[in-house]
């Protein structure tokens, strides 16, 4: 690391985590889940949530090399097998509701040369083991966040033409920025960020839109969401202790739930998508009456497939998201190859399970009800990226009025005009 105010722009960064995102609380316990390169963050997160007054800070480490190893060695019935430590994970998260903190550096190339089927099989049980914390964490009621840290692997993904040293450079700079860490004060441009992303949701909320039609090159699309959704956004979320925090930093989105049932047309994503190692690219989904009946890919087809036929719930929608393009990411330029980043880029959608919290007293609802309420259910929830500056989207109300809401990949007048 050559960057000469790293380890002040660290200590800003584990700082904006744990105060604007995750709002670490005295007595609450923090998991931090990270790969054993990114001990420096690490540190800094820990040290500053035991001085906000953390009860307990729990470090689960993983290892990139020993991820591959156990895929490239490891049986299929091993692969297929839930352990004991994931077992004993979702019963603690039930049992504590802690803070969890998830920091991801892998670049798509990380897994080359892997088997997709044992990926397949691996990822398939790592998605069904933790059903508790799932549902926890999908209902808004366990807070947690998604932060990125560079890697040597993920810094060569993205500048691959670059010295592996200054890659990773290169990328914590960009991480810093777009993380809105390295200007002026980070507390302060999150609080003013997350306040106007809260106010955009807000307006959308209360046109309770009946269905959403998205147009754009190779895409046209029809998504319906009924008359009791809920657009929500960064610091939108509340946990048990209905204290507001941010689940992913950076963040640029607008998101709610579709109704699984009422999706129809064509999608064309415009940004390849990095699952699990593997990138999938230059991809469409063709829906009806909510379920994909068609998928193809010029590059990954046989990942994307492990994702569509992982089971029957990845075959619908569960999240629908809005992004402008005139966003800190997106006018970086940089294609981060990491859906966190990606996502924050461009609208995208999500196939697999859906957001109760997107559904008014959708924390409160059981299964049943959430399926009612047009609320998909999988082990998947896979984000894809659908935006560009040629996609226009409208709003249709419940009596037929048409709002317009994107025109060529931004918000138009209508809506901008009322924040």
């Amino acid at each position: 690391m050559t960057l000469p105010n790293f380890d002040e722009l660290i200590e800003k960064y584990a700082a904006t985590i744990l105060r604007a995102g995750i709002n670490q609380q005295p007595g609450e316990t923090t998991i931090i889940q990270a790969d054993i390169d990114q001990a420096p963050l690490v540190r800094a997160l820990s040290a500053q949530a035991w001085a906000l007054g953390a009860r307990d800070v729990i470090v689960r480490w993983g290892d990139a090399e020993i991820g591959k190893s156990r895929l490239e060695n490891a049986s299929d019935e091993v692969l297929g097998t839930t352990g004991y430590a994931a077992a004993a994970f979702d019963d603690f998260c039930e049992e504590v509701n802690p803070n969890l903190i998830f920091v991801k550096s892998s670049g798509p190339s990380e897994l080359a040369g892997v088997d997709i089927e044992k990926i397949k099989i691996s990822n398939r049980t790592a998605e069904a083991a933790q059903p508790k914390r799932r549902k926890l964490t999908g209902a808004g009621k366990m807070p947690w966040i998604i932060v990125g840290a560079a890697s040597e692997n993920w810094a060569h993904d993205v500048f691959p033409d670059l010295p592996v040293s200054e890659a990773v450079d290169k990328l914590w700079e960009a991480i810093f920025f777009t993380s809105r860490v390295s200007f002026g004060d980070p507390l302060k441009n999150w609080e003013d960020h997350a306040y106007k992303l809260g106010k955009t949701a807000d307006l959308l909320t209360s046109y309770q839109f009946d269905h959403i039609l998205y147009r754009a090159e190779g895409t046209d699309l029809k998504i319906g969401l009924g008359g009791d959704r809920i657009w929500i956004s960064a610091g939108g979320m509340s946990g048990a202790s209905k204290k507001e925090y941010i689940p992913n930093i950076p963040t640029e989105e607008i998101f709610t739930t579709p109704d699984f049932h009422r999706v129809d047309g064509v999608v064309r994503a415009t940004k390849p998508l990095n699952y699990s190692g593997n990138l999938v690219d230059d991809f469409e989904l063709t829906f009806k009456d909510g379920r994909v009946v068609d998928y193809k890919a010029r590059v990954g087809q046989e990942v994307l497939a492990s994702i569509i036929e992982a089971d029957e719930g990845a075959h619908f929608l569960g999240e629908l998201a809005l992004v402008p393009i005139d966003t800190p990411i997106n006018e970086s330029g940089l294609l981060f190859l990491m859906t966190l980043f990606d996502e924050n880029a461009s609208n995208h959608l999500a196939v697999g399970r859906g957001y109760p919290a997107g559904v008014i007293a959708g924390p409160d609802m059981n299964d049943e009800e959430l399926r009612e309420a047009g609320v998909n259910y999988s082990s998947m929830h896979v984000d894809f990226m659908v935006g560009s500056d040629k996609t226009d989207i409208d709003g249709v109300t419940a009596d037929g009025e048409v709002v317009p809401i994107f025109r060529n990949g931004k918000w138009t007048d209508e809506i901008a005009n009322q924040l």
